[in-house]
């Protein structure tokens, strides 16, 4: 079964929320496990954190530059052939405040989801419905047919928005019966570790976008040096929160769950 584990991420002086992770199945999850602690063994880190990594502190302190790349590179390499992808998915705080008020004026649908629905959890159901119905990333068919597992960060304050979520879409069919969406400790696992380092990065980048309405171009992170090439990541801001639409010329109605501006590929 395919496996998702997700972290969030948020600062008081950040203009977007962030959700973010990687997807693989579990025998990949299994064997990158087994590689990235054998990486963090040998470098004696025992938490990964895009906070600490970023700011040579934590397991991390005293790290040069150098040390962190080098680092980040060989976590990048265990990946390859074992994680499939990562997804990052980003949305402005106050656009987000704004546009919710709005959807929940137009109908009796767009009121009962959007009030109780946060900007992650928002964020969250563009992740889940893009990996059901974009073919991208090559897994719509076992996700449309089979679910696919979430796994969280234990004790995150947004996860009862996405438990709420996703229960509401088993209901109506919008989703397997079988996704199913689980908490986890970060410490009992280097997925969810690294989650956090895409997590943390792609919300710093995303909120620059904010910020600059992608106008300015900004030298890459670490992160989108050592890591990004080395598999898909599809880093997305969205421009427009939409959850149902209506094709003009057939009158079909299709959901779908936002506008989505992709970070370029470096």
């Amino acid at each position: 079964m395919l496996a998702c584990y997700l972290d969030d991420s948020d600062a008081t002086s950040s203009k977007v929320s962030t959700i973010a992770g990687y997807v693989a199945h579990e025998d990949g999850w299994l064997r990158f496990e087994q590689a990235a602690n054998k990486i963090c063994d040998d470098e004696n880190v025992e938490l990964i954190r895009g906070r600490e990594l970023d700011g040579a502190d934590g397991c991390f302190k005293g790290w040069t530059l150098i040390k962190r790349q080098k680092f980040l590179d060989r976590i990048g390499r265990a990946m390859v052939g074992n994680v499939l992808f990562g997804i990052s998915r980003s949305i402005g705080k106050e656009k987000w405040k704004v546009r919710r008020r709005q959807l929940m004026t137009l109908d009796n649908l767009h009121k009962k989801t959007f009030s109780s629905l946060s900007a992650f959890g928002f964020c969250f159901g563009s992740i889940a419905i893009d990996l059901k119905q974009n073919s991208m990333f090559e897994v719509t068919d076992e996700v449309q047919s089979s679910g696919i597992a979430y796994m969280l960060e234990s004790g995150s304050k947004n996860n009862p928005d996405i438990f709420r979520y996703l229960d509401a879409q088993r209901r109506n069919g919008g989703l397997h019966v079988d996704t199913i969406a689980t908490e986890v400790d970060k410490r009992s696992c280097r997925a969810a570790q690294i989650a956090d380092l895409y997590a943390f990065y792609s919300r710093r980048r995303m909120n620059k976008f904010s910020r600059f309405g992608g106008k300015l171009e900004f030298v890459p992170d670490i992160h989108k040096i050592h890591v990004q090439p080395k598999i898909l990541h599809d880093t997305g801001y969205v421009q427009e929160p939409f959850i149902q639409g209506t094709n003009t010329r057939t009158r079909e109605v299709f959901n779908f769950t936002g506008i989505i501006e992709r970070d370029p590929r470096p």
